[in-house]
């Protein structure tokens, strides 16, 4: 994990392109980021702060790593092979999200919708999180914080929730296959309708 001066830092280079649209970028020809690409061969965009809305687009192999979403914003698009890691993203996430990692995001508040497939929340803050119909396959909630989340007739299959914290919120109608926990608290969970827990 960077420090959080290394965050600042990534932050803080893109005050030298103020006007970039990340939307632009992705639809034009040649998509590329000013800064190249990662030592993992994704396009580098951490640190970036998104300002628009990203809906009818797709985005693969990206690192947003650090990023921010501004309050408001929407990925409403097909996502594939991005890293979300560290990033700050209150918006609605919807269509579908394939092989992203979240590790350690703060999604608190956000809306969660539409199909993750294979998506890393290892860490990651959703509490708060408003999910309805979603449907999640091996995906990792490891030590994740759902505090005060409703995931309402939500489909989760072959996923782990190892160390995940649930406190209050709801389950209500969702469906659980082959998922793995340890000895969850489900005390004050809404859990009417629940399946496979």
């Amino acid at each position: 994990m960077l420090s959080k001066n290394q965050i600042r830092d990534l932050q803080k280079r893109w005050e030298v392109h103020p006007a970039l649209s990340l939307r632009q970028i992705l639809a034009s020809s040649d998509q590329e980021s000013p800064f190249g690409r990662t030592e993992a061969g994704l396009m580098d965009f951490r640190g970036f702060a998104i300002n628009e809305s990203l809906h009818k687009l797709t985005l693969e192999q990206l690192d947003l790593s650090f990023c921010i979403l501004l309050s408001g914003g929407q990925f409403a698009s097909t996502v594939r092979k991005c890293c979300f890691v560290g990033a700050t993203m209150e918006g609605t996430h919807s269509k579908s999200f394939d092989l992203c990692d979240f590790s350690g995001a703060d999604l608190r508040n956000s809306v969660m919708l539409g199909t993750f497939t294979n998506c890393q929340f290892t860490g990651a803050n959703l509490s708060m999180v408003r999910s309805r119909q979603a449907i999640f396959t091996g995906c990792c909630f490891d030590k994740a914080n759902l505090r005060s989340s409703a995931f309402y007739w939500c489909q989760f299959t072959d996923c782990s929730f190892i160390g995940t914290k649930f406190v209050s919120g709801s389950l209500a109608h969702s469906l659980f296959t082959n998922c793995r926990f340890d000895h969850p608290d489900f005390s004050r969970v809404v859990l009417d309708g629940t399946k496979g827990i």
